[in-house]
């Protein structure tokens, strides 16, 4: 094998592995936040995303000192991700999410996630991209690695002005709605979208009915998959200054099939009841 072979085949390799590995000068993942937080006061910190290439899935992992900052929870308000493969629940020091948009995203500015944080100390907090992929929407799932900007943000020793606690606006719904299961049809899922600008969604809860009662209130992250024939459907936001919202949905052409049926039963029962009865009249006679 001579040197000329081994270095056609190293260039070789190296442009097959390009090929699907794409380090993209216009993309960049970072954090837009207050100028400063302030002791024991809740703070919101938002994720964004900036690429040239137009990109349809996400994986990122965050660290932050749980010495310095107490995680309380992520929304995904007005976010360009619209499935959540992966919740964004700390595990020790990491945040850890992944997900997918329906439409390709481009541009600068996306907003992935908004983290809500408590400041423990004063001093710095410092909250750092440990890893980021993004993949782009040229069917072939091409990664994009994109670059990182990590940020500290300066922590009063106390609140100086009003904090997450006096909060008065309810959380936003903005989006509750039934979508059909394409991988089970005896299924359908609850998508939702929701958010709170001041203190994030801290919970959500949802339930359903498929005949006359609720199921109870289930705590969800992502989406939950409901029976196809659920005609009713609940959702309650929690923020963290403990404000709450409630929605309910009707799938009316399930509850149309469901009480026809019922009606139908219903009406046969009676006209077999009422022959009966005229029967037993007639005996009577």
């Amino acid at each position: 094998m001579t040197k000329s072979f081994i270095n056609k085949f190293i260039l070789v390799t190296c442009l097959l592995l390009l090929a699907f590995h794409v380090f993209a000068a216009g993309a960049r993942v970072y954090f837009s936040a207050p100028l400063n937080f302030a002791v024991g006061a809740d703070a919101s910190v938002s994720l964004l995303a900036d690429s040239d290439t137009p990109i349809n899935a996400y994986l990122i992992e965050l660290r932050y000192d749980p010495q310095t900052l107490e995680f309380l929870g992520a929304d995904e308000a007005n976010s360009i991700i619209d499935v959540w493969q992966k919740g964004h629940a700390a595990q020790g020091e990491i945040i850890a999410f992944e997900g997918g948009s329906l439409k390709p995203w481009s541009g600068n500015g996306g907003n992935l996630v908004n983290l809500r944080f408590k400041p423990l100390k004063d001093g710095g907090a410092t909250i750092a991209v440990l890893n980021v992929s993004f993949y782009a929407a040229d069917g072939k799932g091409t990664m994009v690695s994109p670059a990182a900007e990590n940020i500290t943000i300066p922590v009063a020793a106390s609140a100086s002005g009003a904090s997450a606690s006096r909060d008065k606006d309810a959380p936003e719904i903005l989006e509750f709605l039934f979508v059909k299961n394409p991988y089970d049809p005896g299924q359908k899922i609850l998508g939702f979208k929701v958010g709170d600008a001041r203190s994030a969604v801290k919970d959500v809860f949802v339930r359903y009915r498929t005949w006359f009662f609720n199921t109870p209130w289930e705590k969800v992250e992502l989406p939950p998959a409901i029976p196809a024939d659920a005609w009713s459907a609940s959702i309650r936001v929690v923020d963290g200054a403990g404000n709450v919202s409630e929605r309910t949905i009707y799938d009316w052409g399930v509850f149309a099939r469901k009480f026809s049926s019922l009606l139908a039963v219903c009406i046969m029962l009676l006209i077999i009841g009422a022959a009966i009865f005229k029967k037993r009249m007639v005996k009577l006679k």
